[in-house]
């Protein structure tokens, strides 16, 4: 359907699209977060249920996000064991 809209209509709208498809998926995403937490229901199995629907329609696998997602929040702000965030050193920013 996209090939019947004249150019400028398909450049217009497909970010639109991009913009309104991304906010769904990053709710989505959210929601299972938020059972990985155990704050969507006070039923673990709810949680694990919801979670798993939540991050397979994101193409995010639940397990192992919810693995490295606990450890992250174990050692947040401990550059040495925290794994998702790696902040830059002022040293390797500089030339030389």
């Amino acid at each position: 359907t996209w090939l019947v809209l004249p150019p400028i209509a398909q450049l217009v709208i497909t970010p639109l699209y991009w913009l309104v498809q991304g906010t769904v998926f990053t709710g989505i995403f959210f929601l299972g977060h938020d059972a990985g937490h155990g704050s969507f229901s006070k039923h673990e199995i709810v949680n694990t249920i919801f979670g798993n629907i939540c991050h397979n329609f994101v193409i995010c696998p639940y397990y192992q996000w919810k693995i490295t997602h606990r450890n992250h929040h174990k050692h947040t702000g401990n550059m040495d064991k925290d794994e998702v965030f790696y902040p830059v050193w002022k040293k390797e920013l500089t030339p030389g």
